[in-house]
């Protein structure tokens, strides 16, 4: 049971960095886009993935609390 919980932490860990990761290129990328018409509207797309990423990632946290 110990060894199951340990690699369900170390399961959510990773996946709570690498989303981590994800959210902040995706922040990094919805900076280089704002400025234009164009790029407002794709800076929206950017936005729409940054929440699901940021709604991931706190599932994650709350996974991992338990």
């Amino acid at each position: 049971m110990r060894k199951g919980r340990e690699q369900k932490d170390d399961v959510l860990a990773n996946l709570d960095e690498l989303l981590g990761k994800g959210v902040e290129q995706l922040e990094q990328l919805s900076r280089r886009l704002e400025g234009t018409a164009a790029s407002a509207r794709r800076a929206e797309s950017v936005d729409l993935l940054l929440r699901g990423a940021e709604r991931a990632r706190a599932a994650v946290t709350r996974a991992r609390r338990k």
